[in-house]
């Protein structure tokens, strides 16, 4: 991911300026992001790719695990092992 340029930025502004006017009437206030970050990977139904482990995930700096840090856990009924993503928390490539 390339961080946005000053045009780049400027026309996401715009888009939301026009968008928080046109389609909510003025109503929305901003863009947020849950504290516990997010994931590419996917979370539906309670069953979740996404996960922390401070062994795997602790020592990488934001950029390492926007990038994607993965780790492998036996599976307890006898399955493939499963797949998990560390969280990872919004930098400037992904705003």
């Amino acid at each position: 991911m390339k961080e946005w340029s000053d045009s780049e930025f400027t026309e996401f502004v715009n888009y939301f300026t026009t968008l928080r006017q046109e389609t909510f009437g003025g109503q929305l206030d901003g863009i947020d992001f849950d504290w516990e970050g997010y994931c590419d990977e996917v979370c539906l139904h309670e069953v979740c790719s996404c996960d922390w482990n401070d062994k795997v995930c602790g020592s990488k700096s934001p950029d390492e695990l926007v990038k994607g840090v993965y780790w492998f856990v036996d599976d307890h009924r006898g399955g493939p092992p499963l797949k998990f993503m560390c969280w990872m928390m919004p930098n400037k490539a992904t705003l």
